[in-house]
């Protein structure tokens, strides 16, 4: 298998509120202020501001079963393992390569659902991908 990860029965919104993070009118807000089919319902409840970007990163985590990497695991990411990942692909995609062991690839992404880049990042690499979720400005920090 190239890319696994297991999720919850429950859906985003539905964790979000199971958690108390936000209520049902918040969320109902959210999915109707969506900017377009594009726009993920954490990024549409940050930009409303019912959530802080910080903590859109564990509650995916929780949805899909993954481990965070936080600012200072993405600080630590090996320079050859970053190396094996195109620039322009790690900017569109907010991903970042962690490290390489033998063929294994660990890689933080800030929208795990959003498997294309994966896949054309497990085609290019021919590795096995570990995902680890993170926050979208500390990946982009990390990247610059």
């Amino acid at each position: 298998m190239a890319i696994s990860y297991g999720t919850s029965t429950r859906r985003f919104g539905e964790l979000l509120l199971e958690r108390g993070r936000i209520d049902a009118t918040q969320l109902g807000q959210a999915l109707e202020s969506r900017n377009g089919s594009q726009e993920r319902l954490g990024q549409t409840l940050v930009r409303l501001g019912f959530l802080q970007e910080s903590e859109v990163a564990p509650l995916l985590a929780e949805q899909f079963l993954l481990p965070v990497a936080d600012a200072d695991r993405l600080a630590k990411a090996d320079l050859e393992a970053v190396k094996l990942v195109p620039e322009h692909l790690a900017r569109q995609s907010g991903l970042l390569a962690l490290k390489r062991s033998g063929n294994t690839l660990e890689v933080a992404v800030t929208d795990p659902l959003d498997v294309v880049p994966l896949d054309h990042l497990r085609a290019v690499t021919g590795c096995t991908l570990k995902v680890h979720v993170a926050c979208a400005s500390e990946v982009r920090e990390a990247v610059d």
